[in-house]
């Protein structure tokens, strides 16, 4: 596991960029998320996070058990 991914594991509220490296996807596909209301945000004063449990959730949510 890269250095990233452990702190990420770790941390209660992530930025947008954490989640994008995380997911391994980009900042403007997590904001696009955000937007669907796929993914709940905080907001505290105008920089937005995510808490890591609302990724985990989604990952959980899109497991499909190997078929493609």
């Amino acid at each position: 596991m890269t250095k990233k991914v452990q702190s990420f594991a770790h941390s209660a509220l992530i930025s947008v960029a954490d989640v994008a490296d995380a997911l391994a996807v980009s900042n403007r596909t997590v904001r696009r998320m955000i937007a669907a209301g796929d993914i709940p945000i905080v907001r505290i004063g105008r920089a937005v996070r995510i808490r890591s449990i609302d990724v985990e959730a989604l990952i959980g949510r899109n497991l499909t058990g190997g078929a493609l």
